[in-house]
């Protein structure tokens, strides 16, 4: 087996085996905690929360969510504690939207599946599912449902 020969150190100018550029192991890690040091930390850019494509489809939905809601004047769910079972002059301020399928694909921007509701009734309608499927206030996506 080669033994390995110490080497002077241009560092601490002692014989030591040698790493890289020609300094021992002490002197090596310190020269390269002090590059550390000096270099400034690499600034990564931010994800973005949503993307580009997501973006221009939240774009098209909410044109077609404010047309929706003016066309419609009242809740159309209903239900008891309803905020807005009669006409209303501002539906935009009472009404939100409930997606029937849910809001994947092209049933976000589909009025079939939009269904105008005061936010006592989404909630009904989201915290009893089965309740909301029966009065057909929800419709399941899959065609195996």
């Amino acid at each position: 087996m080669i033994k390995r020969k110490k080497k002077r150190c241009l560092g601490c100018n002692t014989d030591q085996f040698l790493y890289g550029h020609q300094l021992c192991n002490r002197c090596y890690s310190k020269k390269k905690r002090e590059e550390k040091k000096l270099k400034p930390p690499k600034k990564k850019a931010p994800l973005k929360k949503v993307s580009d494509k997501q973006k221009e489809k939240n774009e098209e939905y909410k044109a077609v969510r404010l047309e929706f809601l003016l066309e419609k004047d009242h809740c159309e769910v209903a239900g008891e504690g309803c905020l807005a079972p009669y006409p209303i002059i501002n539906p935009t301020e009472v009404l939100t939207v409930h997606h029937k399928a849910g809001r994947s694909g092209t049933f976000l921007t589909d009025k079939r599946y939009f269904l105008a509701c005061c936010i006592v009734c989404h909630r009904k309608i989201e915290e009893f599912p089965k309740w909301a499927k029966d009065n057909g206030y929800s419709i399941p996506r899959l065609n195996n449902n």
